[in-house]
């Protein structure tokens, strides 16, 4: 399937950042990784940038996978207020942001390893 034509998982927010920070990956890239896996039509992206306490001592975690088993309508459980994220998914991808002068290599990573991982993670469950 064709870049244009592949489906690409929807980004529930986007966090604005510093101009010193860069999302490493984007939409596309994490899209076509993880085309294969059973949860992708339940998959939601989020760019989120909440505490910038860990960037400032150099950790940075830069993309997770969350299931969230008890994920309930948010009419019933609205959580939208929790660290100010949006109405969360049964299953989430979240990126983070990383220092500029890092994004480069931590998006290799990304592409070469840990959206691979992920993937096997999830056809698992």
């Amino acid at each position: 399937m064709e870049l244009d034509q592949q489906f690409v998982i929807p980004t529930a927010s986007r966090a604005k950042i510093s101009h010193k920070l860069s999302y490493p990956v984007g939409a596309e890239r994490v899209s076509v990784v993880l085309a294969s896996v059973p949860q992708l039509p339940e998959l939601k992206l989020h760019f989120y940038s909440g505490f910038d306490v860990q960037l400032r001592g150099g950790h940075y975690e830069f993309l997770r996978v969350e299931y969230l088993n008890n994920a309930r309508p948010s009419q019933e459980w609205p959580i939208s207020s929790l660290y100010k994220r949006p109405e969360q998914g049964r299953w989430e991808i979240v990126v983070q942001p990383v220092p500029r002068a890092l994004r480069h290599r931590v998006k290799q990573y990304i592409l070469d390893s840990a959206l691979t991982q992920i993937a096997q993670w999830l056809i698992q469950r």
